[in-house]
């Protein structure tokens, strides 16, 4: 009987997310132009605009049909190095508090933007009515936990935050010493962090996908950093993980399913090593991984590589599929994966024909298949209980 009971239960250990206990938050980054029905809302609060809507919130939760429960602001002011208000500004405090009272956590991306990366461990930027003491300072004072994502997607070329991007580059005077700058601004940040009692900070490092084609992020590193030369190390982040997406034709040679868009980094942050990246910490391993951004684009009359392998014109299944083999097989399967955050936004154009389209919604099967992927006791719909001043609690 005991050997038939240890049987039982091997057989009910997940293989999808038919669970009964939420092993990962989920939520989103807002735009209300990406709906492709009306009627088409504002950005959602703390993303690119400075007339946050609610209503872009609920039209996204009521499609999804379940509660989020994180939310992804990417916020260009309220920082200290910009010139802008500091944290507890009326308007960043007032998004951040509606958040919390939507029963999310906040994810707070914020860049340093062209500033050189080697002014920040000098201390020039710390002191002062806007500088970063009292930045962290007003975090303190807040309270409540959040995730910090600082200068995201570092290993790329096309943020000016990034070490490859050609402003840091020409700042340090070399990719390599833009590098080394990276992780000294990092640890600077924290540090001012610590000693202002910041303790509600997680710490979130994200990067861009490594390409798992062969492609710039695998190969030209004049403009691309390794993911070894860009960690800051285990005592200076709290959690790791990445963005990643599906462009179909637009960016790479053929449709690309979930694990082609994320094995190269997943194992990265299990400590594995992958093309031009050595392990990254002995650490890694035991971080909790976020997805900071991911999404599948809808190629509307573009070739798509089909379960064979072959081109054929779209098929509006194809993205539906797309979402159910990410949110019920590859992410389950991912046992480090405690959050992932859909990117909602069209990408430049909005045109249903030439830009790339990352809704949830772009057809009527992409929403149905999102809806009843999400809708499984594997994601959250509720949060714990979280003290003051700690840190995000992720689930089991």
């Amino acid at each position: 009987m005991d050997r038939v009971r240890r049987f039982v239960a091997r057989r009910r250990r997940p293989n999808s997310a038919a669970v009964s206990v939420a092993h990962a938050y989920w939520g989103a980054l807002m735009g209300g132009v990406y709906e492709q029905a009306s009627p088409q809302f504002p950005d959602s609060p703390g993303d690119w605009n400075s007339t946050p809507a609610w209503e872009t919130w609920d039209s996204f939760g009521g499609k999804a049909g379940k509660s989020l429960t994180l939310h992804h602001m990417a916020v260009s002011s309220g920082v200290p190095w910009n010139g802008g208000p500091v944290f507890t500004n009326s308007t960043l405090r007032s998004e951040m508090d509606g958040v919390r009272a939507r029963k999310a956590i906040p994810i707070y991306s914020v860049t340093t933007g062209t500033t050189p990366l080697k002014n920040y461990a000098t201390g020039t930027y710390d002191a002062g009515a806007t500088g970063i003491d009292q930045w962290f300072a007003d975090m303190a004072a807040w309270g409540h936990p959040f995730v910090l994502r600082l200068n995201w997607e570092m290993n790329g070329d096309w943020f000016s935050h990034a070490p490859g991007n050609s402003t840091q580059v020409t700042a340090s005077g070399t990719i390599a010493q833009a590098q080394i700058d990276y992780v000294a601004a990092w640890k600077h940040l924290h540090d001012r962090c610590v000693a202002q009692g910041a303790t509600n900070v997680t710490w979130f490092w994200c990067p861009n996908i490594p390409d798992t084609l062969t492609g710039p992020l695998a190969t030209d590193l004049t403009k691309y950093s390794p993911l070894d030369k860009v960690y800051p190390g285990d005592s200076y982040v709290d959690a790791v993980g990445g963005d990643g997406y599906n462009w179909d034709t637009i960016k790479f040679p053929n449709w690309q399913k979930p694990n082609e868009v994320f094995d190269n980094l997943k194992s990265a942050l299990a400590g594995g090593t992958i093309p031009n990246t050595g392990v990254i910490s002995a650490g890694i391993a035991s971080k909790p991984v976020v997805i900071g951004e991911v999404n599948c684009h809808e190629p509307y009359g573009g070739p798509v590589r089909t379960a064979g392998g072959a081109s054929s014109v779209s098929n509006p299944q194809n993205k539906a599929d797309w979402y159910t083999n990410l949110i019920t097989v590859y992410a389950p399967n991912w046992s480090q994966l405690k959050g992932i955050c859909m990117y909602n936004r069209p990408d430049q154009n909005p045109s249903l024909t030439t830009g790339a389209q990352w809704g949830i919604d772009t057809t009527p099967q992409s929403l149905a298949a999102f809806k009843a992927a999400i809708d499984t006791s594997y994601y959250a719909s509720s949060l714990p209980t979280m003290s003051d001043l700690a840190k995000v609690v992720w689930p089991s």
